[in-house]
């Protein structure tokens, strides 16, 4: 199975214009398979790591949506190497048509089935790092007692 990372970002709620989930979080602590549904995404990405740009992957989707009037989801996920970050469009404006801009692409996604950790704190690479552990070594457990 492919690894995926989700994760939510903080937004002060006095800067969106609505907000909505685009599918159940994972409560903090836990470890759960899920599976994500079909999703319209905006995407902003660079060529550097996600953490190197100290969060500049935000503002362009942030004006996107603003301009666009789309409503703020959580979560927001992301890709670290490169770095990408994707809001899900929900509610009216996953029906309506979307163009990319130059910073900002529109992409249908399919259904996909990810392992999902609840972390709580801030979203940074330390974190992340201690993230991605536990999923592996939760993932090398799993594969040691299938194998028995």
């Amino acid at each position: 199975m492919k690894l995926y990372l989700c994760l939510l970002v903080s937004i002060p709620m006095s800067l969106l214009n609505a907000y909505e989930s685009a599918f159940p979080k994972t409560p903090p602590n836990a470890l759960e398979i899920k599976t994500i549904p079909a999703s319209k995404v905006i995407i902003n990405q660079t060529n550097d790591n996600y953490f190197a740009n100290g969060n500049d992957l935000f503002m362009p989707l942030f004006r996107y949506i603003q301009s666009n009037n789309i409503a703020m989801t959580t979560p927001v996920e992301a890709e670290i190497d490169p770095g990408a970050m994707y809001f899900y469009i929900g509610g009216d404006a996953a029906q309506r048509q979307l163009e990319s801009s130059d910073s900002v692409t529109v992409k249908e996604l399919p259904a996909r089935t990810v392992a999902s950790i609840g972390i709580k704190g801030s979203y940074n690479e330390r974190n992340f790092l201690k993230a991605k552990a536990r999923l592996k070594a939760e993932e090398t457990e799993k594969t040691a007692e299938t194998k028995l």
